[in-house]
């Protein structure tokens, strides 16, 4: 990809992308053998995520997280709610900012 390119894909990725605080709870919660993220109603319709589409909580100081949403009416709907286990892993705390944004499946 050419350099002008590159940057408008990063900017269009960018904009993407909700600002949420992070809701720690103790189990791990999976679909089959699919890791989920929870988030309320209202922030699947700003980012366009229906039931079971693939979302990333992206990192610039560490890895990404790639998982599955889970609409819950229990979420609050300025945080997405996520395992502690799986935050550790990424070193999120409770009510840290985290961004989240859905994953385009390239085969629709």
């Amino acid at each position: 990809m050419e350099a002008p390119a590159t940057e408008a894909l990063r900017a269009r990725l960018k904009a993407q992308r909700l600002m949420l605080r992070a809701i720690l709870f103790a189990a791990e919660e999976r679909a089959g053998s699919r890791l989920t993220l929870r988030i309320g109603p209202a922030v699947a319709q700003q980012l366009g995520v229906a039931e079971g589409d693939l979302v990333e909580v992206p990192r610039d100081n560490g890895p990404s997280l790639l998982a599955w949403a889970h609409i819950a009416a229990d979420v609050p709907m300025d945080a997405c709610a996520l395992a502690a286990s799986t935050a550790s892993l990424l070193r999120i705390e409770q009510d840290d900012p985290i961004l989240l944004r859905r994953v385009h499946d390239p085969r629709s």
